[in-house]
């Protein structure tokens, strides 16, 4: 609707601009007529007609001048001592002022934070958000989770090697065995508890102890004969006979014999004797200079087969684990629920907290000075006039009007 009623006015002020000029024409061409004697008009035209057309003239091109004058000439004319548009000539003032007056007045830092702070909070609550994050990263994750699982494995076994180093020392070992497994071993419920375990143990193994002794027996015997009495072995043949015996004897009830004498008291007695001694000894050991060389290599292999270990594993097993895990719904309720609201209220107290700052940063005085002193004449004559380009030409109207009635006025008072 504004483009025909603003051509409507271009037109208007067109046929303003032919009459205005026709009108000076013709004034000026009576006025010489007039000067040599020559009548060039009629009295009423040349006493009524040309004052007030001569006026509406002058007031619509002194608008229009001032207008012009405004914006034109866009350059410096040097043979007219520089003469420049006013808003060409000041537009570096121009630009320093509006970028003072705008981030001053339209764009004062407590609105604009908290305009980009309601903006940001409803960002974060819109649920397609976390939808689109959800579907994004899964794809990511289960087209690149081979490349992921790269990157992420050396952190891994960087921070398993520092705490192998730091920890699986030999100090670390002697202080263990000094402050937990030797009092164990030495306390007497521990002592008890760890007796009862291995009898228990032992008491299990009967039937494969008692297999391995029968074996050791027959073939103790045999040798034994074969050592001992070698001429009753070539013509007695004394070694197949005592092996056979070892054979034919009841194994199940020495068997049943193995299994009470283990679950004597007097057996986990010993056991647990035999502990004690073994810990005191253990000690002795690992406190002597013999056991740290062979010790430090130990911890180093374990170190090595750990790592070597945890590298399969890390290489076959991550990436799947890495897939699986971004799938799992509580990570996005936690995200959605948890981590975004806390974003959000960070992000925005942060803002308010450091609104000075970041005003600051942006410095939007100098964006918008630069902005305007990137601006050719010529654009910013065209901005003006798309922003208030009718109310220009309705000012020029207005002069051609207002010429016409101040003309009317001086002949009526004649």
């Amino acid at each position: 609707m504004k483009i025909p009623a603003f051509n409507k006015l271009l037109l208007l002020d067109k046929l303003c601009m032919n009459f205005s000029l026709i009108s000076l024409a013709v004034t000026l061409l009576c006025g010489i007529l007039r000067r040599i004697g020559v009548p060039a008009t009629p009295d009423v035209i040349s006493v009524y007609f040309l004052p007030v057309l001569t006026a509406a003239a002058v007031g619509y091109l002194t608008n229009y001048a001032a207008i012009w004058l405004l914006f034109k000439p866009y350059h410096p004319v040097p043979w007219l001592k520089n003469l420049q548009g006013v808003i060409p000539g000041k537009q570096a003032a121009l630009a320093e002022t509006l970028g003072r007056e705008i981030p001053e007045n339209l764009l004062p830092p407590d609105a604009l934070i908290q305009q980009v702070s309601g903006m940001l909070a409803d960002y974060l609550q819109n649920p397609e958000l976390i939808s689109d994050i959800h579907r994004k990263v899964t794809f990511y994750v289960a087209r690149e989770k081979n490349g992921i699982s790269a990157k992420i494995i050396p952190y891994i076994e960087n921070a398993a090697a520092s705490v192998l180093e730091n920890h699986f020392t030999l100090q670390n070992v002697k202080t263990l065995y000094d402050l937990q497994l030797e009092p164990m071993m030495m306390r007497q419920i521990s002592g008890e508890e760890l007796a009862c375990l291995i009898a228990g143990e032992l008491k299990a193994k009967v039937p494969e102890i008692t297999v391995a002794l029968r074996k050791l027996v027959r073939s103790g015997a045999q040798e034994y004969i074969k050592t001992e009495y070698p001429t009753l072995t070539g013509w007695l043949r004394a070694d197949e006979f005592a092996a056979r015996m070892v054979t034919r004897l009841n194994w199940q009830l020495i068997q049943n014999k193995i299994s009470g004498v283990i679950g004597e008291s007097s057996t986990r007695f010993a056991i647990r004797s035999e502990l004690a001694r073994f810990a005191i000894k253990l000690r002795a050991h690992i406190h002597s200079g013999s056991f740290d060389a062979n010790a430090e290599t130990c911890l180093q292999k374990g170190k090595a087969k750990i790592r070597e270990t945890l590298h399969t594993y890390l290489e076959e097993n991550l990436p799947d684990v890495i897939e699986k895990w971004m799938q799992k719904d509580d990570i996005w309720s936690t995200l959605e629920n948890e981590l975004l609201p806390a974003i959000k209220n960070f992000v925005i107290h942060r803002l308010k907290r450091d609104k000075e700052k970041i005003i600051a940063k942006l410095d939007l005085a100098g964006r918008i000075e630069e902005s305007i002193m990137k601006q050719t004449p010529e654009t910013i004559h065209a901005m003006v006039n798309r922003v208030s380009g009718e109310h220009l030409v309705l000012l020029q109207l207005l002069g051609y009007l207002l010429g016409g009635v101040a003309g009317g006025m001086l002949v009526f008072a004649q």
